[in-house]
């Protein structure tokens, strides 16, 4: 018996070498054999190996019974919300798919697209829709909150919102039905009813309109089914917040969007008994509170929360808390105070967190030094947390750190430094969209604020709006046709200063060539602007570009791609001289990192595009 062929990752060329060699079966099988094998193998089975699919008796279906299947699927959904709640607790987890018990670590409970659960997941969907059975409000539930996880992971925010809505309005109505109406709720009937969702949605509401009539007496398990409820609106919630921060025009509005949507979440898990759900919630609602700079109420909630953590909090979430009061003691004009709350947050932060955790209270205990009086702390201190700042992750907070840096270098008058650091910080606003027009500067494409839920470890940059405002994107062509053919292996882009070289290749010809493919090949841009020891400064392009790929989004790859970063961080303090082991020409040796990746990507069908700028 043969088992697990839906886990082989290249099971169409599996079945394919077996159709070619199937009179090696006779020749060296003198036994029966037996393919234990699913609906998607066996149709793959007819399609890529019929002749060896001829040979086979007819196949057995072993189904499971309608209550069988309805069975697991509920058991389903209690593990898929059991998991969602540990975002809500502990704030970060492994993927977002995906957990591990501890005391079943071999035991990985997968929903992603493609992994053997959901395969089992969609086929138990089709046998009931075969059979003419139509999903309860709860499994329909399910099934939307888990269509909203793939937009989330696809990076599509706007529609994951619109199935989280769909998956909240099926519980209300499996709430709020007494067993007889819920066979009567037909499709049409509740699509009739999501016309009720607006873009912010008020759960007392939709509890006393009148076509929802609660009646709790003939469910064993209303808790866990309100605390579904609450996971939703968490979901809902963090849609809001990630387009807040990727819209900073629109960020006031979404932002309040997301304050209800959470504070109605907050409310559903205090009615459900769950404590410890409403302390991970609270986090969120801080923060919220924060950027919307709420401080009065803001001082207040920050006391209440600090008392759930006590109870029922992480070390980090208490750090948050500290963070927190901090902020509304610099609001309030209170340095000391600021300084000893952002002193105690770092303390209490765990130090197995990375330094980009660490950057917002490294930011407030700046602000606190500098108006103490203390500017080289400040100035210590600042320079640590834009080292360990990731822009794609929270702009404002990197803008924010490079304004109070450029304040302080200016009023001491280091008139150079404050002038770079005023540079950076208007490449970032304009490469996020906090500023319109960046005047006469170098153009850099734009970029969006990574999803935490997606599966993208980038996302894709985009071509900057003046590049294709001043009819640069003919010149964008030609490169690319240029480049998509093998006659034209070196390019030459010749011009006086200032005329936009640079700009037409960093905001307009590289982020055409990360979204596109040319030749039938994925291209992949390598941009290399410094030559000081211009051997290391290709090595470290090459790294940095490798670590942008498809194959790092895992999130194995995802803890490899970190300790690459830090490798390439630490090389790029080191001193490099030129010896007999290193002489300057080294990285033309065949056994080179660079050449030996050159030759990978080949094989991988890829396109190495080697930018030499301001060369």
């Amino acid at each position: 018996m043969v088992l697990g062929l839906e886990n082989v990752s290249s099971v169409d060329h599996l079945l394919n070498s077996t159709n070619q060699v199937r009179d090696e079966f006779r020749k060296h099988f003198s036994f029966p054999l037996i393919l234990w094998i699913t609906d998607e193998v066996a149709t793959k089975l007819i399609r890529l190996a019929p002749d060896f699919k001829s040979w086979a008796a007819a196949t057995l279906k072993f189904e499971l019974a309608t209550c069988e299947l309805i069975e697991y699927l509920k058991q389903q959904a209690n593990i898929l919300f059991s998991f969602a709640e540990l975002k809500i607790k502990e704030g970060e987890f492994a993927t977002q798919y995906s957990i591990s018990y501890p005391q079943f670590p071999q035991q990985n409970y997968n929903f992603a697209p493609g992994s053997r659960r959901r395969r089992e997941l969609e086929s138990a969907w089709r046998d009931l829709q075969n059979r003419g059975y139509q999903l309860e409000p709860t499994l329909e539930a399910c099934r939307e909150f888990i269509w909203g996880l793939d937009r989330d992971g696809s990076d599509q925010s706007d529609i994951a919102r619109i199935h989280y809505q769909k998956s909240f309005m099926a519980l209300l109505h499996d709430e709020c039905c007494v067993p007889e109406e819920r066979r009567r709720i037909s499709r049409q009937q509740l699509s009739l009813t999501e016309v009720m969702i607006q873009d912010c949605m008020d759960i007392n509401f939709l509890l006393d309109s009148q076509c929802i009539c609660p009646n709790y007496s003939h469910f064993k398990d209303r808790q866990s089914l309100i605390k579904y409820q609450g996971i939703v609106l968490f979901y809902i919630g963090l849609t809001y917040r990630l387009q807040a921060a990727r819209n900073p025009a629109l960020s006031q509005n979404l932002l309040e969007k997301a304050q209800v949507s959470l504070e109605q979440c907050q409310q559903v898990f205090e009615q459900a008994g769950n404590p410890d759900l409403v302390a991970g919630v609270m986090s969120y609602m801080g923060e919220l509170l924060q950027r919307l700079q709420k401080w009065n109420e803001l001082q207040t909630f920050a006391q209440r929360m600090l008392k759930m953590h006590l109870t029922y909090g992480t070390p980090r979430q208490l750090a948050k808390d500290y963070g927190l009061m901090a902020e509304v003691a610099l609001q309030h004009s209170q340095w000391s105070t600021a300084y000893r709350l952002a002193r105690l947050a770092l303390t209490i932060l765990p130090k197995s967190e990375p330094v980009s955790s660490r950057s917002v209270y490294l930011l407030l205990l700046a602000r606190s030094s500098k108006n103490l009086g203390h500017w080289d702390e400040a100035v210590q201190v600042l320079e640590q947390a834009q080292g360990g700042t990731e822009p794609e992750y929270d702009p404002q907070l990197y803008i924010n750190i490079l304004a109070e840096l450029r304040s302080i270098y200016y009023e001491q008058a280091q008139d150079l430094k404050a002038f770079r650091i005023k540079k950076k910080q208007r490449e970032i606003e304009h490469q996020y969209g906090f500023r319109a027009f960046i005047g006469a500067h170098q153009l850099q494409p734009i970029k969006q604020v990574i999803n935490p839920s997606s599966l993208k470890i980038e996302t894709p940059m985009m071509m900057a709006e003046e590049i294709i405002a001043s009819c640069r994107q003919r010149d964008i062509n030609d490169l690319l046709q240029r480049l998509g053919r093998d006659d034209h292996k070196l390019i030459v882009i010749h011009g006086r200063s200032g005329v936009g070289k640079s700009s037409l290749v960093n905001a307009g010809l590289v982020p055409a060539l990360r979204n596109m493919s040319l030749s039938a090949r994925h291209v992949l841009p390598v941009v290399v602007r410094s030559y000081t020891h211009w051997s290391k400064e290709i090595e470290q392009a090459v790294a940095k570009a490798i670590l942008t790929q498809e194959n790092f989004r895992s999130q194995q790859n995802f803890y490899l791609k970190k300790t690459w970063e830090e490798t390439l961080a630490k090389a790029a303090n080191r001193p490099w001289k030129i010896s007999k082991e290193h002489p300057s020409t080294f990285i033309l040796n065949p056994n080179s990192f660079v050449l030996n990746n050159f030759q990978k990507n080949i094989d991988k069908n890829l396109l190495t595009v080697l930018i030499f700028d301001q060369f």
